[in-house]
């Protein structure tokens, strides 16, 4: 959850009436902006709500303070892995995609982002229509090579773009897939007996997408 400290933040954050336009949203969103809207009709005054954004908002302002720090694509934002967000148990990359088919017999949804499938639990969005994905970096495992004997669904080729320090024991990687920043968080001990650098093509395996809306 992130914190939006001024309604002028919120325009920047999101433009309801347009998101609701391209994509409508689902009730419990609705209710979510309900109040924040309601404020902003009512005068603008400052005001202090948490709520998660990343079903809804295009654009994410960073605020520490009450300054804002840095503001972008939502995408970006996340994955910028110079400010907390892409830190932390929560660091996510978020995808926009669409369902490319559906699947009745194993309850499944083939999504799409730049030509890349992503299999995911199927919410009954129709074909077509327009999905937003989240996947965890500690979701996100690296291997050198592509294993077919593996219950993961979601295996796909990546380039590391970029290594950082974490935790003690961990390191955050930046990846990029078709196009998309995602990230992982691996053991120090695995980037070094795995060999990997930065430019390296590898396989990023991911254990779980969640569907946002």
């Amino acid at each position: 959850q992130y914190q939006v400290e001024s309604l002028h933040f919120l325009s920047a954050l999101m433009s309801a009436d347009q998101r609701l336009e391209r994509r409508p949203l689902r009730p419990n969103h609705r209710r979510s902006i309900a109040p924040i809207k309601q404020n902003l009709d009512l005068g603008g005054k400052l005001i202090k709500q948490a709520f998660d954004i990343k079903p809804v908002a295009d654009h994410m302002v960073y605020l520490e303070q009450g300054r804002s720090l840095a503001a972008g694509d939502l995408s970006a934002m996340l994955t910028r892995t110079d400010l907390p967000l892409s830190h932390g148990d929560e660091a996510s990359a978020v995808i926009e995609a669409r369902v490319a088919s559906r699947d009745a017999e194993y309850r499944l949804a083939t999504l799409e982002f730049n030509g890349q499938a992503l299999h995911v639990p199927d919410s009954g969005l129709m074909v077509g229509a327009s999905a937003r994905v989240r996947i965890l970096a500690r979701d996100v495992s690296l291997s050198r090579g592509l294993h077919a004997n593996t219950s993961i669904l979601n295996i796909f080729p990546v380039t590391l773009v970029s290594l950082h320090e974490d935790r003690p024991a961990q390191v955050l990687v930046g990846l990029e897939a078709a196009g998309v920043t995602l990230l992982a968080r691996v053991t120090r001990k695995s980037w070094h007996e795995l060999g990997l650098a930065v430019g390296q093509r590898v396989y990023a395996q991911v254990k779980s997408a969640a569907l946002l809306g």
